[in-house]
């Protein structure tokens, strides 16, 4: 692989002897950049393109952390692993929430290193790969057209939707065959890319694979079913690239008309997938996680254990994450107000014992519950 074909990687760490390391180790693979210092870093990042920066977070001067905020507004697509001596509970966090790929202890091993690499490259060629993707799609759609056009597009021939059938078939193709690590870091980046330029919107998914599999695993679900809800949280509102901006952030009360547009999502979302080799419970979960315990949701006004259980799963989870988040039409809600909701709905929208584990962990596990991810 000659020079211009090769990832460049900038090291930054003001430790020598950890920065020459990285160098060696990656310099047979990649075009590799290495600053001593965050202002350094900055420079380079400032002057040339980056596809992978590995950072150090204790240096003096600009701290890492004011680099990893500095690159993420300059260039979000570069991807950043942290490598650190001095790795803490708020830093890890904190790095993770500004998009971090992974975060690395020294001493590090070297094939750790390496295979984190890989994983992040390959999940930022999935993101350029998801952008043109999207923008195919947002063409067909005219997302920014008026609302009763995009009514008009969704309710013709269905010629729009096998366009985009086929467009996620040849975006999925490279890695659907492959390792379910591979899939689920594919998800996780298709659903980044959705949510990535909405602020209301921004992170949803993640939350939500987060809660549901919190529940999940609180429930005692199968390691399987579990698989199942993590992969189809991320995957839930796939089906919302058919509906219009317009609709999804309308300030204020949808018209029937537009309800019933916006509710075909889950519909779309399992179409899109259906060529996919998913398993069956990854499409169920997208298709079901609005309908309602006591027969009242959509789209088939399934009830009770008709439901397929990961779908019961992603609705309370996707539910909990819409009040503790800002919306266009309302702030959050507060903790005693959400837990009322849950209580109130419970065998009604939401499974009641799901309702009652969630609501217990809520009440006696708050660390586990945050408004970013």
């Amino acid at each position: 692989m000659n020079g211009a074909d090769r990832a460049t990687i900038l090291i930054v760490d003001d430790e020598r002897g950890s920065r020459e390391s990285l160098r060696i180790i990656l310099e047979p693979s990649f075009n590799v950049l290495v600053a001593s210092s965050g202002q350094e870093a900055l420079r380079i990042l400032d002057e040339q393109t980056v596809d992978l920066v590995t950072l150090d977070l204790h240096m003096p001067g600009v701290k890492g952390l004011e680099v990893l905020r500095s690159l993420k507004d300059q260039s979000p697509s570069t991807a950043v692993i942290i490598i650190t001596g001095f790795a803490t509970v708020d830093n890890a966090v904190e790095s993770l929430r500004h998009g971090v790929h992974d975060f690395i202890t020294k001493p590090f091993n070297v094939v750790e290193v390496l295979a984190t690499i890989d994983r992040a490259l390959h999940k930022r060629r999935s993101l350029t790969r998801l952008h043109q993707f999207l923008e195919r799609i947002a063409q067909l759609m005219g997302r920014h057209t008026p609302t009763e056009q995009v009514i008009g597009e969704i309710e013709t021939d269905g010629a729009i939707l096998v366009q985009m059938r086929r467009s996620i078939e040849e975006a999925f193709l490279p890695v659907s065959s492959t390792s379910s690590t591979r899939l689920f870091e594919f998800a996780e980046v298709l659903a980044d890319t959705l949510e990535s330029k909405d602020l209301y919107t921004h992170g949803h998914s993640r939350r939500v694979s987060y809660y549901a599999s919190l529940l999940a695993e609180h429930v005692r679900l199968s390691p399987d079913i579990r698989e199942n809800v993590r992969l189809a949280s991320f995957l839930h509102d796939i089906g919302k690239i058919g509906v219009s901006n317009v609709l999804i952030l309308k300030d204020g009360r949808l018209l029937a008309q537009e309800r019933a547009v916006v509710a075909k999502h889950p519909e779309i979302g399992e179409s899109l997938l259906q060529p996919l080799a998913l398993p069956p419970g990854v499409l169920q979960g997208v298709r079901h996680h609005h309908e309602h315990y006591d027969g009242n949701g959509y789209p088939d006004r399934l009830a009770g254990d008709e439901i397929p259980i990961e779908a019961r799963v992603i609705m309370l989870a996707d539910a909990y994450d819409a009040m503790a988040s800002d919306r266009p039409y309302r702030k959050r809600l507060p903790k005693n107000l959400i837990i009322r909701e849950l209580m109130k709905h419970s065998g009604a929208q939401f499974d009641p014992h799901f309702a009652e584990v969630f609501v217990d962990l809520l009440q006696n596990h708050e660390e586990l519950f945050i408004n970013e991810l």
